[in-house]
């Protein structure tokens, strides 16, 4: 039996934001957000698709509100699956465990399948010898639950992160660690 291949995008954003005004703002008002981005990774061949959540509006505990646009994988479950469901003819979505989302393309003979997960960058800070707070970035795949550093006073760093992933059994990593302008850890410290 030959083994089934998956092509995955572990980091995927979507739109800015997914508030009403950068949906507005990015051309997306009245579209169903699920079906489009099914069909961004059903044209290009992307069978799992991490939808990454980022956020700095956090609760007393340093993780993303629950349910709110900022939780994107259950913001979109909520929103956009029953009207996926009802009115886009040969998709089908359900939610697929706590954390993903199962959907569904065309017939049993031409059947396309996408395992949208969640996923997050977390809000990592660490003090340098001069204490300077210095913030990166780190690649979550499986929830969006991590604790964020809430402010320069009580932070969380890489290594509190990597800990939190490894005891929670997340599949996590580096995210662009060469782009230290947009928070990669750089070469030097990912070695």
């Amino acid at each position: 039996m030959e083994k089934e291949k998956h092509r995955a995008d572990l980091h995927y954003h979507g739109p800015i934001g997914f508030e009403p005004y950068w949906i507005r703002k990015q051309g997306y008002s009245g579209k169903n957000l699920l079906k489009l981005i099914a069909d961004t990774c059903f044209k290009r061949g992307v069978t799992i698709c991490a939808l990454i959540s980022e956020s700095d509006q956090l609760n007393e505990n340093g993780l993303i509100y629950e349910n709110s646009v900022h939780d994107r994988i259950n913001y979109v479950a909520q929103t956009y699956i029953n009207n996926l469901n009802k009115y886009y003819k040969g998709y089908h979505a359900d939610k697929f465990g706590p954390n993903s989302i199962i959907i569904r393309k065309g017939e049993e003979y031409d059947l396309k399948t996408l395992y949208l997960i969640s996923g997050q960058t977390p809000i990592i800070k660490e003090k340098t010898s001069g204490d300077k707070i210095i913030r990166f970035d780190h690649l979550v795949v499986g929830s969006n639950q991590v604790p964020n550093s809430i402010d320069d006073n009580q932070i969380r760093t890489l290594e509190d992160t990597v800990k939190f992933c490894n005891d929670n059994g997340l599949l996590h990593g580096f995210e662009h660690p060469s782009l230290e302008a947009h928070f990669g850890i750089g070469l030097g410290r990912a070695k």
